[in-house]
């Protein structure tokens, strides 16, 4: 349930998804993974709770696997900020 209205918090906020972004173009500092502080420079809404969900294996960095899924899921906006 928290889930889903963190999403839908979201989604409403955003508009919806537009093309969303890739990996590359969050990576800041070209390690292959987004932290937090990268995702909030694109997305400042986005809470350190919300991305903990969308960390799914606990590691405080989104892989491109995490980082599409989380955007599907309409945890993290897919278009630019």
């Amino acid at each position: 349930m928290k889930k889903a209205l963190i999403t839908l918090g979201i989604l409403a906020s955003t508009g919806g998804a537009a093309a969303a972004m890739t990996m590359a173009q969050m990576d800041a500092n070209g390690d292959q993974f987004v932290s937090l502080e990268e995702i909030q420079s694109v997305h400042p809404a986005v809470t350190g709770e919300v991305f903990a969900i969308a960390d799914e294996d606990s590691d405080g960095l989104l892989s491109d696997e995490e980082l599409a899924s989380a955007q599907q899921m309409g945890l993290i906006p897919a278009d630019q900020g």
